[in-house]
């Protein structure tokens, strides 16, 4: 059980490392080149929180939602 979250951007590849501070994932898939999808084991705010995408190679991104959670429809 857990909770999904879905990452959409570009550049993303299989072998790649998300981390999410202070949030342990159970498992973490590429999609495609533009979505990955973690599952979490806990609810939480995604408010505040400094999520970081790590490609091979140490290719990596850093994004800071602002509002949101891992249970709130797509747009809000």
């Amino acid at each position: 059980a857990g909770t999904e979250l879905v990452i959409r951007g570009s550049g993303f590849v299989q072998g790649g490392d998300l981390d999410i501070n202070e949030v342990s994932t159970v498992s973490v898939r590429v999609v495609n080149s533009t979505e990955v999808r973690a599952l979490v084991q806990q609810s939480f705010s995604l408010y505040g929180r400094r999520i970081r995408w790590r490609n091979p190679g140490d290719d990596e991104d850093e994004f800071f939602p602002v509002s949101g959670s891992p249970t709130a429809p797509p747009g809000t």
